[in-house]
């Protein structure tokens, strides 16, 4: 009789891995004027008290984008979010929300 296999989980990975750029997202009933790049990768949600949300970006474009977080339904009219450690936070308007999801619009600076 053979033990279970051990999950492998928490396992470094000696392989490396070659990241590819992601499919432009399109979709028929969008009504966006671009599409937007999938994506997958950590951000932060800065509010006007200061507080931070992490959060994970789906997708981007130089429009918006679609983040998922927890709370994400009550998520301010405007936020900033800073999409990568080294950026500049960007101003953000709540497009739509939902449960665990919303879209966001940056708003263009003059």
């Amino acid at each position: 009789m053979s033990a279970p296999a051990k999950p492998s989980f928490g396992k470094r990975v000696t392989k490396s891995a070659k990241i590819t750029p992601r499919e432009i997202v399109s979709d028929p009933n969008d009504k966006r004027e671009k599409g937007r790049a999938a994506a997958f990768k950590n951000a932060k949600l800065i509010l006007r008290n200061h507080s931070v949300i992490e959060c994970i970006t789906r997708n981007v474009s130089d429009k918006g984008c679609l983040i998922s977080a927890i709370g994400a339904e009550n998520l301010p009219d405007e936020v900033c979010i800073r999409l990568s450690p080294l950026s500049e936070p960007l101003n953000a308007k709540v497009v739509w929300r939902d449960k665990g999801e919303a879209g966001l619009e940056f708003i263009k600076q003059p």
